[in-house]
């Protein structure tokens, strides 16, 4: 037994302390009464004889949160109110929808619902979830089955399923267009069809919601119903870190025998003909069968989906599976409604341990005791990978995690094994290509908590070669630059560049601005000074805006020829604008004020494009509402949750100016002592090559409004430090900021979000002082799940 003391390895202890602080804090726990305690187990058996419902208690999780966040973004900036939620089955798309619609109940004297789903069991599980919300076990009302309203109730809460919907259209016309205000379609990627339409038809909502955990149809993406975006998703690795899917354990096994280098590529991938031809063999069969007993714990006990090419391919592979002594079958679309029972039946049972299909399990019927999954096909598309890989991560009891076994064969160049594999990792690991032909080589340490992805050699070797292929590199860059317009009816500008290849727009300013690159492809052709090496340099200073007043400053600006209303808030950001062009003081330019700087930038009529369409893209993928800190004063241009380097904050609090500058600043605090403010600057992600063990995991959200933060190590409560604890005398305001990590992914030093006012809690411990703050403003859902980590981990 080893023993573990705060004097050998306090950084363990402390960790351990900050991971239980975090959980004290949360509200998922609360503390034990017993008379509340007893009250409570009461109050749960009480069930509501006319409705039999019982209340649960729920609160809002920070990934649901996120996507709470990013609807008010949606409708306050987008001016958006047909928003579609994309989240994994099992990951609280309801509970979601139940929030949002409780901030309209609450600020909305009338708020009538109509939530429309397919099923009884899901109209029944969202009725309960609704009324648990709302804290009202009478509320609502269900259409479906043998439910109908009751005579005192009326339709204003209705929970109905489309078939009852369709059924009784006379009684919803004479509604009328504007009798709903709130309507909620669940399994929106039906809507589409005609069934469904009929509601969007019917009514004219103030806010209309679609939940799907399928972005796209099998016939292709329509979003038409919900203005052609994604308000707000969860992907896939997400959900894993938040513990509501399984984790997966990855196996790539080489195919030495099959080569689809050569295959004709059609619009929609591989020629299906071909591709069955290559996959269809004694070979690759006894590939499977032999890998079965290497790979899984439990070769003849398993529950194993395994995605064939086509019929014939899921036929023959589930006889060769029976000859080598597997319990297998194959089932399709075809099959009669009582053979399909009949096989679902046996294969819960573990009667039948492989089951063949299509694409029948892309969509549908849930099995959350699905353990396997046998990817026996490169898939057409990375949606119906995630719909196939999905089906195998709903949580069940006693399931450890999912196995799965993917066989690789040599690679179409079209295809791509590298959006496979980023889809796998948690989008705020900021993975870049290059980074993820590096796991591949090495190991996969970026991957949702629990998940492991294994490579024989072979298949190593094979993705590699094929990722090396999706780097987008200077020359890649410039190649899809002269090809865009050959491939694409679209415009070539960046919004249309970066949509078209999912790229993140640092991949483009990590090499060259978007003009340079143009330039260097042989698409733009412009003459060369001194301000365009300048402005080429500088463009990548604005990508990281968020700020709502900001950018709005900067459109203005460009549209009207640099005039601007000379105010001291619009001179605040012309100088911040000012400084992201140039990023030196007006007089080593020549210039006798910021606006001559302005005016210059405005005869490079090409640069000023560019930057439109920065701005364009920005407020496109903004994933938060900022908003003014009232206590800093009107004319202060600061915002809360806003986005901005040091730089910025210190032109904003004037000790930049437009003839000198701030300088770089090493500490981690900064003492504005003529208006009694402090900026506080966190950098999360402390790495071993930046800090020792010892200064790690001491700056961590312990809940969405409680802040443990350490000052510098010369502070203590007799010194200096006092003016922590000793706030309320001296009435000193402080400001949050944090950031992730000191570099991000594209080597960029990241700026930091304003996570507004903080106050004085407590406080312990001296060089340094470890403090306990209280946020004014809760800490946004997005940004909250990874200060939390930095505490457990």
């Amino acid at each position: 037994m080893e023993c573990i003391t705060n004097q050998e390895n306090p950084h363990i202890i402390q960790k351990a302390l900050a991971t239980f602080d975090t959980y004290w804090n949360s509200d998922n726990f609360e503390d034990y009464d017993y008379e509340r305690f007893v009250a409570a187990i009461s109050e749960r058996k009480e069930v509501n004889r006319s409705v039999g419902r019982i209340l649960h208690k729920y609160h809002v999780l920070p990934h649901q949160k996120a996507i709470l966040d990013k609807l008010t973004v949606e409708r306050e900036i987008h001016h958006s109110y047909k928003n579609l939620i994309v989240a994994a089955t099992g990951t609280g798309k309801t509970v979601i929808a139940a929030f949002d619609y409780k901030r309209f109940y609450d600020t909305n004297q009338r708020h009538r619902l109509l939530f429309v789903a397919h099923r009884k069991e899901i109209l029944e599980q969202s009725i309960n979830t609704f009324s648990s919300v709302l804290n009202d076990s009478t509320f609502g009302e269900l259409w479906v089955g043998d439910h109908r309203p009751s005579a005192s109730g009326d339709l204003s809460h209705l929970f109905i399923s489309i078939q009852s919907f369709n059924s009784n259209l006379d009684t919803f016309r004479r509604c009328g267009a504007d009798y709903y205000d709130y309507i909620v379609v669940d399994e929106a990627h039906h809507s589409p069809t005609t069934s469904y339409q009929k509601v969007f038809d019917l009514f004219t909502p103030k806010i209309l919601m679609g939940l799907t955990a399928t972005p796209e149809r099998a016939d292709g993406v329509n979003l038409s119903n919900f203005n052609q975006r994604i308000a707000a998703e969860l992907r896939l690795p997400e959900a894993i870190d938040n513990m509501l899917l399984s984790p997966f354990q990855y196996f790539c096994v080489g195919d030495p025998k099959t080569d689809l280098r050569h295959i004709t590529w059609t619009q929609g991938g591989y020629d299906e003909n071909e591709l069955v031809r290559k996959l269809n063999t004694p070979d690759r069969l006894r590939l499977i069968t032999e890998s079965l007993p290497r790979y899984l714990s439990d070769e003849h006990g398993c529950r194993a989906l395994c995605f064939c090419a086509r019929l014939d391919h899921a036929r023959d592979i589930a006889a060769g599976l029976s000859l080598a002594g597997y319990r297998a079958a194959m089932l399709s679309g075809d099959d009669s409604q009582e053979r399909r029972e009949d096989i679902l039946r046996q294969f819960k049972a573990k009667k039948i341990n492989y089951l063949c299909v299509v694409d029948i399990y892309n969509e549908g019927i849930d099995i959350p005791e699905i353990d396997t999954v046998l990817f026996l096909r490169p898939t057409k598309s990375l949606t119906i990978f995630l719909q196939q890989l999905g089906r195998g991560l709903r949580l069940a009891a006693d399931k450890e995690c999912l196995t799965v076994l993917d066989f690789v064969a040599q690679a179409h160049v079209n295809y791509s094994y590298e959006s496979r594999f980023r889809a796998l990792i948690p989008k705020s690991k900021n993975v870049t290509t290059t980074a993820l032909k590096g796991a591949v080589a090495e190991s996969f340490t970026m991957l949702p908590r629990g998940c492991t992805i294994t490579m024989d050699k072979l298949a190593r070797e094979y993705i590699i070669s094929n990722i090396k292929s999706a780097i987008f590199n200077l020359n890649r860059l410039k190649q899809e630059v002269r090809q865009f317009r050959v491939n694409n009816d679209k415009i070539l500008n960046l919004p249309n560049f970066l949509a078209q290849f999912d790229l993140d727009i640092r991949v483009i300013y990590k090499t060259r601005c978007w003009n340079a690159l143009l330039r260097e492809a042989g698409m733009l052709t412009y003459s060369m000074d001194n301000f365009t090496r300048v402005f080429e340099k500088n463009m990548y200073r604005f990508i990281h805006i968020n700020s709502i007043s900001y950018l709005k400053f900067i459109r203005n600006l460009l549209e009207n020829n640099f005039e601007y209303e000379h105010n001291s808030r619009n001179n605040m950001f012309a100088l911040m604008f000012y400084y992201r062009l140039y990023s030196r003081p007006i007089t080593e330019f020549g210039f006798s004020s910021v606006d001559e700087g302005l005016k210059r930038f405005s005869k490079y009529a090409i640069f000023v494009d560019e930057l439109k369409q920065i701005i364009e893209y920005l407020s496109e993928h903004i994933v938060i509402t900022t908003r003014p800190i009232p206590e800093l004063g009107e004319d202060n241009v600061l915002e809360l949750f806003g986005c901005y380097t040091q730089e910025e904050q210190l032109t904003i609090f004037n000790k930049q100016t437009d003839v000198s500058l701030a300088g770089n600043q090493q500490a981690g605090v900064f003492s504005l002592n003529d208006i009694n403010v402090e900026l506080l600057w966190v950098t999360l992600n402390k790495s071993d090559k930046d800090f020792s063990p010892s200064t790690q995991y001491k700056d961590f959200a312990i809940s969405e409004s409680l802040f443990n933060w350490q000052s510098q190590h010369t502070a203590n409560h007799f010194n200096k430090g006092r003016r922590y604890s000793e706030q309320k005398q001296n009435g000193r305001k402080f400001i949050l900021f944090i950031r992730e990590n000191k570099k991000d992914a594209y080597g960029f030093v990241p700026p930091y979000y304003c996570l507004g006012l903080v106050d004085y809690v407590d406080s312990h411990g001296d060089n340094p002082i470890t403090v306990t703050w209280k946020l004014h403003n809760n800490i946004p859902g997005f940004i909250l799940d990874k200060a939390q980590k930095m505490a457990v981990g």
